[in-house]
């Protein structure tokens, strides 16, 4: 997170020899008073290696914008 922000600019997870894993990793579009007009989520997965755009969202959540056709699973499931 930047400083003095609660906006999440990335989240890795990282096995134990240090290989990236999944990764996400957000960009937002700010107005004049700081607060995000858009956010783009970038993804990185075994199964998407290379650096994927994984959603696009305004504020207001009917312009949700999913371009990922399904999603990938960004998170294995808590053993």
């Amino acid at each position: 997170m930047e400083p003095k922000s609660h906006d999440l600019k990335s989240a890795e997870w990282r096995d134990g020899d240090g290989k990236l894993l999944y990764a996400a990793y957000y960009d937002y579009e700010v107005d004049s008073r700081r607060n995000w007009t858009r956010r783009s989520i970038w993804v990185i997965s075994p199964e998407l290696p290379e650096r994927k755009l994984y959603e696009e969202r305004h504020p207001h959540p009917r312009l949700l914008v999913n371009v990922a056709p399904s999603k990938p699973k960004l998170w294995p499931p808590m053993l």
